[in-house]
């Protein structure tokens, strides 16, 4: 017998470690697969494969009925990103002058639905950064008014 040492062990008990451990090991095997492939093998796939980040300054929107059209300047050149999916969310979102960044796989003067990652707005050139402007409380309004200031 192969399994004496088990042999206390009812035969569905061990079929039931088996299974848990098959799915422990699957899931480590899955993990370390997530994490490691794309590190070793990367520089070996092809560019259609890879997924990059493309920043770049929206230089014009334009808003149609099924569809958001954005002019985006990057290091690379001027692209046109065309959006059909989303369309109220990402002009609710992006506006002139708004950097952006897509996730593509590269440069492409056309795109079709990009993600984008990231949206951040431009500073105003007024305002120092980091400061954070906040009005005044109704407390200290109240104690102005009373004082006649205005």
């Amino acid at each position: 017998m192969p399994n004496e040492n088990l042999g206390s062990i009812s035969e569905p008990k061990k079929k039931g470690l088996r299974t848990i451990l098959a799915v422990l090991i699957g899931m480590a095997v899955g993990v370390s697969a997530t994490i490691l492939v794309p590190r070793l093998a990367g520089p070996y796939l092809p560019e259609t494969f890879k997924r990059g980040n493309l920043n770049g300054r929206v230089l014009a929107k334009e808003t149609e009925t099924d569809r958001l059209l954005l002019k985006v300047s990057t290091e690379h050149g001027v692209l046109l990103a065309t959006f059909t999916q989303k369309v109220k969310e990402i002009d609710l979102l992006v506006e002139n002058e708004d950097l952006v960044t897509l996730g593509v796989s590269r440069y492409q003067p056309f795109l079709e639905n990009p993600d984008i990652e990231h949206v951040e707005k431009p500073k105003p050139s007024n305002q120092p950064e980091g400061v954070v402007l906040q009005p005044p409380s109704g407390k200290k309004q109240k104690e102005k008014a009373d004082r006649g200031e205005p």
